[in-house]
This record gives C-alpha cells, sequence and structure tokens, in this order.
C-alpha cells in the first residue's frame, strides 16, 4: 500500500490487476456490441463500469485521486447532461 506518497510493487502490480480486469471488461462489451446483443452487451457494461469502480477505489484507498475530491458528486450531473442531449 503506498504511504506518504510512495507507491510500491505491491500497488503497481495489484493496479496493474485492476487495470486488466478493465481491459477484459470492456473488451466483452466491445464484442457484445460488435455482435448486436443488447442483453450481453448491458451485462458486460455493469461489469466493466464495476472494474472502472473498483479501479478508482483502489486509488483512493492508496491516497491517489484521479478525478479530483469531488468527482462523485459530478456523476449524477453528467448522467443528467448525457440523458438530455439524448433528447
Amino acid at each position: 500500500m503506498a504511504t506518504d506518497g510512495v507507491i510500491d510493487d505491491h500497488v503497481l502490480s495489484r493496479y496493474r490487476e485492476l487495470l486488466d480486469a478493465e481491459d477484459a471488461a470492456f473488451n466483452e462489451v466491445e464484442h457484445a456490441y460488435e455482435d448486436g446483443d443488447r442483453a450481453h452487451f448491458q451485462a458486460d457494461l455493469a461489469i466493466w463500469r464495476k472494474a472502472i469502480d473498483a479501479k478508482i477505489a483502489y486509488l483512493e484507498r492508496c491516497g491517489l485521486s484521479l478525478l479530483g475530491p469531488d468527482w462523485g458528486e459530478s456523476l449524477p450531473k453528467l448522467r443528467e447532461s448525457m440523458t438530455s442531449s439524448r433528447s
């Protein structure tokens, strides 16, 4: 675990595992999209989102943040803006 701003081999190894899981999940989303399989696409998309959430949560537990301290508050606003732009 990172302490005092130090990122050790364990942190990098775990982060690599999380990146690989995210990449594998995205590949499944991509294949379902290309196949036109909406049910699998929706399920795979949920798995991909969980992989991203796991990566972000891990980084935050390590004291790192990619999205800034208030990123969670921006998500509902982002979702609303995406929904309203489709209308």
